[in-house]
C-alpha cells in the first residue's frame, strides 16, 4: 500500500490521482511546519475516511511530525522548537513514506515501521518483537525480546535462506519450521535451545552440502552429536562456549576430516 503527502496527490473533479491514475493508499494531510494534521484512508481516488493504521502517540498532546522538520544536529535526542520530540515522525523519500517513528523526551522509544519504496512493508519493530522483509515480501529477520533479554532471533539471505538461528529455552520454538527455509553458505547457531535435534533437522536437508561455514555457539549440541557431523563440504567450524562437546571429540574431527579449519574458543586445532 502506498503512503503520500496529500500535497503530492492530483485533485481532479474531487478524486485523487498519482502519476496518472486513481490513487489507492493513504493521504497525509501537513502544515507548513511539517505537522501532520489527519491521515485519510483512499481508495480509486475517494477517501473514505480517517486512518486507524498509524503508531499510537507516545503521550496525551504529543504531536506527529515530517521528520524533515526534527532537529537531529545532536548525536541522541531529536529537537523540535528546541525541545526532545514526544510524537510520531514521518519520514518520507520523494513522495514515498518510508519510516514512521515513535519518541519519547526526543529519544526513539524502539516503536517503528518502514516500508520500501514500493509501498510494501520492510519492517515492524516494538520493544518486543521485530519482524522484517524483503522487497518481494520473503523474511529478513525476525525476534523475540523478553525484558532486556533476546529469547529468540532469525536472519536470512535472500531469497529465504537461513543465514542466523538464536534459540533459547525461554522461547518455545517448534524446529519443524526450520524446514520451511533453504540454508545460506554460512550458517550461524547460537543458544541453549540450539541441541542435537535442531542439528539432526538442518544437517538432513540436501542443501546442507551447500554450507562452507558453520558457526555453533552457546548450545547444547552433545559430544556424540558433533562427532557424528558431516563436515565433507564444510571448510569453517567455529565452535565456542559449547559446554557439552570435549576438545577430545574435536581433535577426532579434525582427523577425519583434516580440509576444515576447525575453530575452538577462538584457538585454531
Amino acid at each position: 500500500m502506498h503512503r503520500k503527502r496529500l500535497n503530492d496527490l492530483v485533485n481532479k473533479d474531487g478524486m485523487l490521482y498519482f502519476a496518472g491514475d486513481s490513487y489507492t493508499g493513504q493521504a497525509y494531510t501537513m502544515t507548513e511546519q511539517g505537522i501532520v494534521e489527519h491521515v485519510y484512508d483512499v481508495e480509486a481516488g475517494t477517501i473514505i475516511g480517517k486512518s486507524g493504521d498509524i503508531l499510537p502517540l507516545p503521550e496525551k498532546g504529543a504531536l506527529r511530525i515530517d521528520y524533515d522538520f526534527l532537529d537531529r544536529s545532536g548525536e541522541e535526542d531529536a529537537l523540535y522548537n528546541g525541545e526532545g520530540f514526544s510524537g510520531v515522525s514521518y519520514d518520507f523519500e520523494k513522495t514515498e513514506l518510508v519510516a514512521e517513528t515513535s519518541y519519547s523526551c526526543g529519544m526513539s522509544d524502539l516503536d517503528f515501521r518502514e516500508w520500501h519504496v514500493s509501498g510494501r512493508p520492510k519492517s515492524i519493530v516494538s520493544s518486543k518483537r521485530s519482524i522484517g522483509w524483503y522487497e518481494d515480501g520473503s523474511l529478513e529477520e525476525q525476534s523475540i525480546t523478553k525484558g532486556d533479554f533476546r529469547v529468540y532471533s532469525l536472519n536470512t539471505d535472500a531469497p529465504n535462506k537461513l543465514r542466523w538461528l538464536a534459540l533459547t529455552d525461554q522461547y518455545d520454538y517448534d524446529p519443524s519450521v526450520l524446514e520451511t527455509f533453504g540454508l545460506a553458505q554460512k550458517l550461524v547457531l547460537d543458544g541453549n535451545k540450539i541441541d542435537d535435534q535442531v542439528l539432526a533437522i538442518i544437517e538432513k536437508r540436501e542443501d546442507f552440502a551447500n554450507i562452507t561455514v558453520l558457526d555453533i555457539s552457546d548450545s547444547s549440541v552433545t559430544d556424540e552429536k558433533i562427532a557424528d557431523i558431516n563436515l565433507e563440504n564444510i571448510q569453517e567450524l567455529y565452535l565456542s562456549d559449547n559446554k557439552y562437546i570435549t576438545i577430545e571429540t574435536l581433535h577426532a574431527l579434525k582427523e577425519k576430516y583434516p580440509h576444515c579449519d576447525i575453530c575452538v574458543d577462538d584457538k585454531y586445532l
